[in-house]
């Protein structure tokens, strides 16, 4: 059955869900016509099935309604809304969390995915990178995929 609600940044109170044959995929920021090019490789094979509109929740959200003060761990693999996520993480909200990042599908918001990646850790002051599985992104020397970072809470040093 379709999702209906999904973690994002609530830039208006719905988004368009895409969702593909094989659901490693399914994104907000993935649509067709981003996933089904030839520079995605295998993840650009994978068929479009629908599409629809979701509810969206932010992190900040949940905590209230559940009353959570901190999580002990979160895993974010969104598909793209890692960045928009980690841009609005809410201090603290973490004890420690994992993400992996999309730059393989060309979903970094900016070219420079390298500066980028380091500009968005500076504003994550709270943590420090205690894993990160790094891989050239496509061939490169330069830039890298990181398919998973773990940031743990300084104060757990």
């Amino acid at each position: 059955f379709p999702v209906t609600i999904t973690v994002g940044i609530k830039e208006s109170p719905t988004m368009t869900y895409y969702e593909y044959s094989a659901w490693g995929a399914n994104s907000l920021y993935n649509p067709p016509e981003k996933l089904n090019r030839e520079i995605n490789g295998g993840h650009g094979q994978n068929p479009f099935k629908e599409k629809y509109e979701v509810e969206l929740v932010t992190i900040q959200e949940i905590m209230q309604t559940y009353s959570i003060d901190q999580f002990e761990f979160m895993k974010i693999d969104v598909e793209g809304a890692e960045y928009k996520i980690l841009e609005n993480l809410p201090k603290k909200c973490a004890k420690q969390f994992s993400v992996e990042f999309h730059a393989f599908l060309d979903l970094t918001p900016s070219p420079d995915v390298e500066q980028y990646h380091k500009d968005l850790v500076s504003k994550l002051d709270d943590y420090f990178v205690s894993y990160e599985q790094l891989e050239p992104l496509r061939g490169s020397s330069e830039a890298w995929q990181r398919d998973d970072t773990l940031f743990v809470l300084k104060e757990f040093l």
